[in-house]
Protein backbone atom coordinates (compact mmCIF):
# COMPACT_ATOMS: atom_id res chain seq x y z
CA UNK A 1 0.00 0.00 0.00
CA UNK A 2 1.35 3.40 -0.98
CA UNK A 3 0.87 6.34 1.41
CA UNK A 4 -1.42 9.16 0.41
CA UNK A 5 0.53 11.68 -1.64
CA UNK A 6 0.44 15.38 -0.91
CA UNK A 7 1.44 18.34 -3.03
CA UNK A 8 4.82 19.78 -2.07
CA UNK A 9 4.51 23.49 -1.33
CA UNK A 10 7.85 24.33 0.32
CA UNK A 11 11.41 23.16 -0.14
CA UNK A 12 13.44 22.01 2.86
CA UNK A 13 17.06 23.17 2.50
CA UNK A 14 19.55 20.47 3.47
CA UNK A 15 23.30 20.76 3.11
CA UNK A 16 24.69 17.29 2.36
CA UNK A 17 28.48 16.91 2.54
CA UNK A 18 30.53 13.68 2.21
CA UNK A 19 32.33 12.51 5.30
CA UNK A 20 36.15 12.57 4.96
CA UNK A 21 37.41 9.19 3.79
CA UNK A 22 33.94 7.75 3.13
CA UNK A 23 33.68 5.36 0.17
CA UNK A 24 31.61 6.25 -2.87
CA UNK A 25 29.06 3.59 -1.96
CA UNK A 26 28.54 5.13 1.49
CA UNK A 27 28.25 8.67 0.12
CA UNK A 28 25.70 7.60 -2.50
CA UNK A 29 23.68 5.80 0.14
CA UNK A 30 23.81 8.80 2.46
CA UNK A 31 22.51 11.10 -0.28
CA UNK A 32 19.73 8.62 -1.07
CA UNK A 33 18.75 8.44 2.60
CA UNK A 34 18.42 12.22 2.89
CA UNK A 35 16.81 12.84 -0.53
CA UNK A 36 13.47 14.62 -0.16
CA UNK A 37 10.97 16.50 -2.31
CA UNK A 38 9.98 19.07 0.31
CA UNK A 39 7.23 19.89 2.76
CA UNK A 40 3.52 19.44 2.03
CA UNK A 41 0.80 21.94 2.93
CA UNK A 42 0.02 19.78 5.94
CA UNK A 43 3.62 20.10 7.17
CA UNK A 44 4.59 16.53 6.28
CA UNK A 45 8.07 15.83 4.90
CA UNK A 46 7.87 14.10 1.52
CA UNK A 47 10.86 11.75 1.26
CA UNK A 48 11.89 10.40 -2.13
CA UNK A 49 12.15 6.78 -0.96
CA UNK A 50 11.01 4.71 2.00
CA UNK A 51 13.84 3.77 4.35
CA UNK A 52 12.90 0.09 3.99
CA UNK A 53 13.37 0.38 0.21
CA UNK A 54 16.97 1.58 0.57
CA UNK A 55 19.82 -0.92 0.47
CA UNK A 56 22.67 -0.03 2.86
CA UNK A 57 26.10 -1.04 1.49
CA UNK A 58 26.93 -2.62 4.85
CA UNK A 59 25.16 -4.17 7.81
CA UNK A 60 23.65 -1.60 10.14
CA UNK A 61 20.66 0.65 10.66
CA UNK A 62 20.05 2.98 7.74
CA UNK A 63 20.56 6.26 9.61
CA UNK A 64 23.85 5.05 11.11
CA UNK A 65 25.17 3.94 7.71
CA UNK A 66 24.05 7.26 6.20
CA UNK A 67 25.88 9.07 9.00
CA UNK A 68 29.04 7.20 8.12
CA UNK A 69 28.80 8.41 4.53
CA UNK A 70 27.54 12.00 4.75
CA UNK A 71 26.95 14.93 7.08
CA UNK A 72 23.46 16.43 6.68
CA UNK A 73 22.77 19.91 8.08
CA UNK A 74 19.31 21.49 8.25
CA UNK A 75 19.87 25.10 7.24
CA UNK A 76 18.32 27.63 9.60
CA UNK A 77 17.76 25.24 12.51
CA UNK A 78 19.68 25.01 15.80
CA UNK A 79 20.52 22.27 18.25
CA UNK A 80 18.55 22.67 21.50
CA UNK A 81 21.59 21.56 23.50
CA UNK A 82 24.62 23.40 22.07
CA UNK A 83 22.76 26.02 19.98
CA UNK A 84 25.00 25.14 17.04
CA UNK A 85 23.99 24.18 13.52
CA UNK A 86 21.55 21.26 13.45
CA UNK A 87 23.59 18.40 11.96
CA UNK A 88 21.04 15.62 11.62
CA UNK A 89 21.25 12.06 12.87
CA UNK A 90 18.02 10.59 11.42
CA UNK A 91 14.96 11.55 9.40
CA UNK A 92 12.80 11.74 12.50
CA UNK A 93 15.07 14.48 13.87
CA UNK A 94 14.40 16.66 10.82
CA UNK A 95 10.66 15.98 11.04
CA UNK A 96 10.65 16.96 14.71
CA UNK A 97 12.67 20.13 14.03
CA UNK A 98 10.24 21.19 11.29
CA UNK A 99 7.39 20.63 13.75
CA UNK A 100 9.05 23.08 16.18
CA UNK A 101 10.17 20.47 18.69
CA UNK A 102 13.57 20.73 20.43
CA UNK A 103 16.13 18.31 18.97
CA UNK A 104 19.83 17.60 19.44
CA UNK A 105 22.50 17.66 16.77
CA UNK A 106 24.94 14.94 15.78
CA UNK A 107 27.68 16.21 18.11
CA UNK A 108 25.30 16.14 21.07
CA UNK A 109 24.17 12.56 20.39
CA UNK A 110 26.85 10.28 21.90
CA UNK A 111 24.97 7.04 21.22
CA UNK A 112 24.67 7.90 17.54
CA UNK A 113 28.37 8.76 17.32
CA UNK A 114 29.29 5.50 19.05
CA UNK A 115 27.27 3.48 16.53
CA UNK A 116 28.88 5.31 13.62
CA UNK A 117 32.34 4.62 15.06
CA UNK A 118 31.48 0.92 15.30
CA UNK A 119 30.49 0.88 11.65
CA UNK A 120 33.64 2.78 10.68
CA UNK A 121 35.77 0.17 12.47
CA UNK A 122 33.94 -2.64 10.65
CA UNK A 123 34.57 -0.94 7.32
CA UNK A 124 38.17 0.11 7.93
CA UNK A 125 39.70 -2.97 6.30
CA UNK A 126 37.66 -2.68 3.12
CA UNK A 127 38.94 -0.39 0.39
CA UNK A 128 36.48 -1.18 -2.42
CA UNK A 129 33.24 0.72 -3.06
CA UNK A 130 31.24 -2.19 -1.64
CA UNK A 131 31.80 -2.27 2.08
CA UNK A 132 30.83 -5.88 2.73
CA UNK A 133 32.06 -8.52 0.29
CA UNK A 134 28.74 -10.36 0.01
CA UNK A 135 29.29 -13.17 -2.57
CA UNK A 136 25.92 -12.52 -4.21
CA UNK A 137 26.65 -8.80 -4.38
CA UNK A 138 30.00 -9.53 -6.02
CA UNK A 139 28.26 -11.63 -8.69
CA UNK A 140 25.76 -8.85 -9.34
CA UNK A 141 28.54 -6.28 -9.73
CA UNK A 142 30.20 -8.54 -12.26
CA UNK A 143 26.94 -8.98 -14.13
CA UNK A 144 26.00 -5.28 -13.96
CA UNK A 145 29.26 -3.29 -13.73
CA UNK A 146 29.15 0.43 -13.06
CA UNK A 147 30.68 1.79 -16.29
CA UNK A 148 30.64 5.20 -17.96
CA UNK A 149 31.04 5.94 -21.68
CA UNK A 150 31.24 9.74 -22.10
CA UNK A 151 32.28 9.49 -25.75
CA UNK A 152 29.65 6.95 -26.81
CA UNK A 153 26.58 8.15 -28.74
CA UNK A 154 23.29 8.11 -26.88
CA UNK A 155 21.06 5.40 -28.40
CA UNK A 156 17.88 6.48 -30.14
CA UNK A 157 14.56 5.43 -28.62
CA UNK A 158 10.83 5.77 -29.09
CA UNK A 159 8.89 8.80 -27.90
CA UNK A 160 7.29 6.87 -25.03
CA UNK A 161 10.61 5.76 -23.59
CA UNK A 162 12.10 9.21 -24.04
CA UNK A 163 9.18 10.82 -22.20
CA UNK A 164 9.48 8.32 -19.35
CA UNK A 165 13.22 8.78 -18.86
CA UNK A 166 12.89 12.57 -19.12
CA UNK A 167 10.26 12.38 -16.37
CA UNK A 168 12.59 10.32 -14.18
CA UNK A 169 15.41 12.81 -14.67
CA UNK A 170 13.39 16.02 -14.28
CA UNK A 171 10.63 15.18 -11.83
CA UNK A 172 11.14 11.69 -10.46
CA UNK A 173 13.87 12.41 -7.92
CA UNK A 174 16.36 15.12 -6.94
CA UNK A 175 19.07 12.43 -7.13
CA UNK A 176 20.86 12.54 -10.47
CA UNK A 177 23.55 9.94 -9.91
CA UNK A 178 21.31 7.07 -8.80
CA UNK A 179 17.67 7.00 -9.88
CA UNK A 180 15.41 5.30 -7.29
CA UNK A 181 13.45 2.20 -8.22
CA UNK A 182 10.17 2.98 -9.97
CA UNK A 183 8.27 0.82 -7.48
CA UNK A 184 9.63 2.95 -4.62
CA UNK A 185 8.56 6.32 -6.09
CA UNK A 186 5.69 6.59 -3.63
CA UNK A 187 5.43 10.38 -3.49
CA UNK A 188 5.24 10.92 -7.24
CA UNK A 189 4.72 7.90 -9.53
CA UNK A 190 7.22 7.67 -12.39
CA UNK A 191 4.37 7.18 -14.90
CA UNK A 192 0.81 5.80 -14.89
CA UNK A 193 0.78 2.33 -13.35
CA UNK A 194 -0.28 0.38 -16.46
CA UNK A 195 2.40 2.00 -18.62
CA UNK A 196 5.46 2.08 -16.36
CA UNK A 197 6.60 -1.60 -16.46
CA UNK A 198 6.65 -1.89 -20.27
CA UNK A 199 7.97 1.61 -21.02
CA UNK A 200 10.72 1.25 -18.42
CA UNK A 201 11.73 -2.24 -19.55
CA UNK A 202 12.09 -1.05 -23.17
CA UNK A 203 14.08 2.02 -22.08
CA UNK A 204 16.42 -0.25 -20.13
CA UNK A 205 16.80 -2.78 -22.95
CA UNK A 206 17.36 0.06 -25.44
CA UNK A 207 20.27 1.38 -23.40
CA UNK A 208 18.90 4.72 -22.18
CA UNK A 209 19.28 3.52 -18.60
CA UNK A 210 21.51 0.93 -16.96
CA UNK A 211 20.96 -1.20 -13.88
CA UNK A 212 22.78 0.14 -10.84
CA UNK A 213 24.72 -2.76 -9.23
CA UNK A 214 24.02 -1.45 -5.72
CA UNK A 215 20.25 -2.02 -6.10
CA UNK A 216 18.69 -4.12 -3.36
CA UNK A 217 19.13 -7.88 -3.66
CA UNK A 218 15.38 -8.50 -3.94
CA UNK A 219 15.39 -6.68 -7.30
CA UNK A 220 17.31 -9.52 -8.94
CA UNK A 221 15.57 -12.83 -9.61
CA UNK A 222 17.35 -16.02 -10.68
CA UNK A 223 15.35 -17.84 -13.40
CA UNK A 224 14.04 -21.04 -11.84
CA UNK A 225 14.20 -23.06 -15.06
CA UNK A 226 17.86 -22.38 -15.82
CA UNK A 227 20.04 -25.10 -14.29
CA UNK A 228 23.25 -23.23 -15.10
CA UNK A 229 22.42 -20.06 -13.16
CA UNK A 230 23.83 -21.42 -9.91
CA UNK A 231 27.24 -21.78 -11.56
CA UNK A 232 27.10 -18.68 -13.74
CA UNK A 233 25.60 -16.35 -11.16
CA UNK A 234 23.16 -15.04 -13.79
CA UNK A 235 20.35 -12.96 -12.33
CA UNK A 236 17.57 -11.08 -14.09
CA UNK A 237 16.94 -7.50 -13.01
CA UNK A 238 13.33 -6.45 -12.40
CA UNK A 239 13.01 -3.03 -14.13
CA UNK A 240 10.51 -1.85 -11.51
CA UNK A 241 12.65 -2.81 -8.50
CA UNK A 242 16.19 -1.96 -9.57
CA UNK A 243 17.78 1.45 -9.35
CA UNK A 244 19.19 2.92 -12.57
CA UNK A 245 21.98 5.23 -13.64
CA UNK A 246 22.90 7.07 -16.84
CA UNK A 247 26.26 6.02 -18.33
CA UNK A 248 26.72 8.77 -20.95
CA UNK A 249 29.11 11.05 -19.06
CA UNK A 250 32.18 11.33 -16.86
CA UNK A 251 30.00 10.16 -13.99
CA UNK A 252 26.32 9.44 -13.42
CA UNK A 253 25.38 13.07 -12.70
CA UNK A 254 27.16 14.30 -15.83
CA UNK A 255 25.53 11.51 -17.85
CA UNK A 256 22.08 12.47 -16.55
CA UNK A 257 22.60 16.11 -17.56
CA UNK A 258 23.77 15.12 -21.04
CA UNK A 259 20.88 12.69 -21.51
CA UNK A 260 18.32 15.27 -20.38
CA UNK A 261 19.54 17.74 -23.04
CA UNK A 262 19.46 14.98 -25.67
CA UNK A 263 15.91 13.89 -24.80
CA UNK A 264 14.61 17.46 -24.65
CA UNK A 265 15.92 18.15 -28.15
CA UNK A 266 14.60 14.87 -29.53
CA UNK A 267 11.11 15.35 -28.10
CA UNK A 268 10.78 18.97 -29.19
CA UNK A 269 11.79 18.06 -32.73
CA UNK A 270 9.34 15.14 -32.66
CA UNK A 271 6.55 17.47 -31.61
CA UNK A 272 7.34 19.84 -34.48
CA UNK A 273 7.91 16.96 -36.91
CA UNK A 274 11.35 18.31 -37.74
CA UNK A 275 13.02 14.91 -37.88
CA UNK A 276 10.40 13.39 -40.14
CA UNK A 277 7.52 11.14 -39.13
CA UNK A 278 7.71 11.30 -35.35
CA UNK A 279 4.92 13.84 -34.85
CA UNK A 280 2.29 11.09 -35.13
CA UNK A 281 4.19 8.96 -32.61
CA UNK A 282 4.41 11.96 -30.26
CA UNK A 283 0.67 12.57 -30.51
CA UNK A 284 -0.11 8.89 -29.88
CA UNK A 285 2.25 8.77 -26.88
CA UNK A 286 0.70 11.90 -25.33
CA UNK A 287 -2.81 10.51 -25.82
CA UNK A 288 -1.83 7.24 -24.14
CA UNK A 289 -0.02 9.00 -21.29
CA UNK A 290 -2.83 11.45 -20.47
CA UNK A 291 -5.52 8.79 -20.83
CA UNK A 292 -3.80 6.52 -18.33
CA UNK A 293 -3.11 9.48 -16.03
CA UNK A 294 -6.88 9.90 -15.91
CA UNK A 295 -7.38 6.19 -15.35
CA UNK A 296 -5.04 6.27 -12.35
CA UNK A 297 -6.94 9.29 -11.02
CA UNK A 298 -10.19 7.33 -11.36
CA UNK A 299 -8.70 4.39 -9.47
CA UNK A 300 -7.64 6.65 -6.62
CA UNK A 301 -10.79 8.76 -6.41
CA UNK A 302 -13.74 6.48 -7.16
CA UNK A 303 -15.32 5.00 -4.02
CA UNK A 304 -14.20 1.45 -4.85
CA UNK A 305 -11.58 -0.38 -6.88
CA UNK A 306 -12.29 0.06 -10.58
CA UNK A 307 -13.03 -3.32 -12.20
CA UNK A 308 -10.59 -4.08 -15.06
CA UNK A 309 -13.35 -4.45 -17.63
CA UNK A 310 -14.48 -0.87 -16.99
CA UNK A 311 -11.03 0.65 -17.53
CA UNK A 312 -11.49 0.71 -21.32
CA UNK A 313 -14.87 2.35 -20.90
CA UNK A 314 -13.29 5.12 -18.84
CA UNK A 315 -10.55 5.60 -21.46
CA UNK A 316 -13.13 5.72 -24.28
CA UNK A 317 -15.16 8.38 -22.46
CA UNK A 318 -12.15 10.52 -21.55
CA UNK A 319 -10.44 10.35 -24.96
CA UNK A 320 -12.58 13.00 -26.71
CA UNK A 321 -12.24 15.33 -23.70
CA UNK A 322 -8.45 15.13 -23.88
CA UNK A 323 -8.54 15.80 -27.63
CA UNK A 324 -10.86 18.80 -27.41
CA UNK A 325 -10.24 20.16 -23.90
CA UNK A 326 -7.56 19.62 -21.24
CA UNK A 327 -6.36 17.19 -18.59
CA UNK A 328 -7.98 19.43 -15.95
CA UNK A 329 -11.35 19.00 -17.67
CA UNK A 330 -10.87 15.23 -17.78
CA UNK A 331 -10.16 15.09 -14.04
CA UNK A 332 -13.31 17.12 -13.38
CA UNK A 333 -15.35 14.73 -15.54
CA UNK A 334 -14.15 11.71 -13.55
CA UNK A 335 -14.93 13.45 -10.28
CA UNK A 336 -18.55 13.95 -11.40
CA UNK A 337 -19.03 10.16 -11.24
CA UNK A 338 -18.35 9.98 -7.50
CA UNK A 339 -21.64 11.43 -6.11
CA UNK A 340 -23.68 9.34 -8.54
CA UNK A 341 -22.01 6.18 -7.27
CA UNK A 342 -22.41 7.13 -3.64
CA UNK A 343 -26.12 7.83 -4.15
CA UNK A 344 -26.62 4.21 -5.18
CA UNK A 345 -25.03 2.75 -2.06
CA UNK A 346 -27.07 1.80 0.97
CA UNK A 347 -27.71 4.85 3.15
CA UNK A 348 -26.13 3.09 6.13
CA UNK A 349 -22.76 2.64 4.41
CA UNK A 350 -20.01 4.67 6.03
CA UNK A 351 -17.65 6.07 3.38
CA UNK A 352 -14.93 6.67 5.93
CA UNK A 353 -14.75 2.94 6.60
CA UNK A 354 -14.53 -0.08 4.33
CA UNK A 355 -17.83 -0.48 2.54
CA UNK A 356 -19.23 -3.98 2.15
CA UNK A 357 -18.28 -5.24 -1.33
CA UNK A 358 -21.86 -6.51 -1.79
CA UNK A 359 -23.10 -2.98 -2.44
CA UNK A 360 -20.85 -2.66 -5.51
CA UNK A 361 -23.41 -4.08 -7.91
CA UNK A 362 -23.49 -3.83 -11.69
CA UNK A 363 -26.23 -1.21 -11.32
CA UNK A 364 -24.01 0.76 -8.95
CA UNK A 365 -21.11 0.84 -11.39
CA UNK A 366 -23.43 1.62 -14.29
CA UNK A 367 -24.68 4.72 -12.46
CA UNK A 368 -21.13 5.99 -12.15
CA UNK A 369 -20.19 5.21 -15.75
CA UNK A 370 -23.32 6.90 -17.14
CA UNK A 371 -22.64 10.03 -15.09
CA UNK A 372 -19.02 10.02 -16.28
CA UNK A 373 -20.00 9.62 -19.94
CA UNK A 374 -22.65 12.34 -19.70
CA UNK A 375 -20.18 14.73 -18.09
CA UNK A 376 -17.62 13.92 -20.80
CA UNK A 377 -20.18 14.77 -23.49
CA UNK A 378 -20.93 18.10 -21.80
CA UNK A 379 -17.22 18.95 -21.54
CA UNK A 380 -16.68 18.07 -25.19
CA UNK A 381 -19.64 20.11 -26.48
CA UNK A 382 -19.22 23.25 -24.40
CA UNK A 383 -15.95 24.88 -23.24
CA UNK A 384 -17.69 26.25 -20.13
CA UNK A 385 -19.81 23.19 -19.44
CA UNK A 386 -17.34 21.70 -16.95
CA UNK A 387 -15.01 23.71 -14.71
CA UNK A 388 -11.55 22.18 -15.05
CA UNK A 389 -9.47 21.07 -12.08
CA UNK A 390 -6.41 23.20 -11.35
CA UNK A 391 -5.26 21.29 -8.27
CA UNK A 392 -5.54 17.66 -7.17
CA UNK A 393 -5.67 18.57 -3.46
CA UNK A 394 -3.24 16.11 -2.01
CA UNK A 395 -2.89 13.88 -5.05
CA UNK A 396 0.06 13.84 -7.45
CA UNK A 397 0.41 13.49 -11.19
CA UNK A 398 3.15 11.23 -12.49
CA UNK A 399 6.66 12.52 -13.10
CA UNK A 400 6.31 11.79 -16.83
CA UNK A 401 3.16 13.91 -17.19
CA UNK A 402 4.70 16.77 -15.24
CA UNK A 403 7.85 16.59 -17.38
CA UNK A 404 5.65 16.79 -20.48
CA UNK A 405 4.20 20.03 -19.11
CA UNK A 406 7.73 21.34 -18.55
CA UNK A 407 8.70 20.35 -22.09
CA UNK A 408 5.74 22.17 -23.66
CA UNK A 409 5.94 25.07 -21.17
CA UNK A 410 2.33 24.69 -19.99
CA UNK A 411 0.68 23.86 -16.69
CA UNK A 412 0.13 20.07 -16.62
CA UNK A 413 -3.59 20.64 -16.02
CA UNK A 414 -3.73 22.44 -19.39
CA UNK A 415 -2.19 19.57 -21.32
CA UNK A 416 -4.20 17.97 -24.07
CA UNK A 417 -3.70 15.69 -27.04
CA UNK A 418 -2.06 17.66 -29.89
CA UNK A 419 -4.24 18.23 -32.93
CA UNK A 420 -3.51 16.16 -35.98
CA UNK A 421 -1.44 17.95 -38.57
CA UNK A 422 -3.15 18.29 -41.97
CA UNK A 423 -1.57 16.20 -44.67
CA UNK A 424 0.70 18.13 -46.97
CA UNK A 425 -0.40 18.19 -50.58
CA UNK A 426 2.00 16.43 -52.90
CA UNK A 427 3.11 18.90 -55.58
CA UNK A 428 2.38 17.82 -59.13
CA UNK A 429 5.44 17.02 -61.19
Amino acid sequence: MQPRTRRVVRAVPLDIQPQPGASEALVIFGRSYWALHGLSAAGIVQWVTYVKALTPPMTGQAHHVAGLGVRATASGYRCSSCQGDLVLTARVVLESALAGEPVRCRGCSPRFLAKVRELAAAASDVSSGTVVADPLRVKLEQRYPLQFTPDAPIPLAGVRQELLVLGMLRRGSPLRDRLPAAADSWHRPVAPQDLTPLWLAIAQLGGLLRVHPASRIEAFARPADDASTERSGHHEADPMLVEHYVPFGRDAADGAERLERHLTTRLLTARLDIDGGRAMEFRSAVAELLGHECLDFARRRLPASLPPHLALRVLDAIGPVLRSRTLGHAFAVIWRAVPAMIDHVDDNANWYDDVDERVFTTRWWEAGMVRLENAAAVAERSPGGITPFTDLRGDAMSATTQALGDLLDVDPFELGVPAEQPEQAVPES
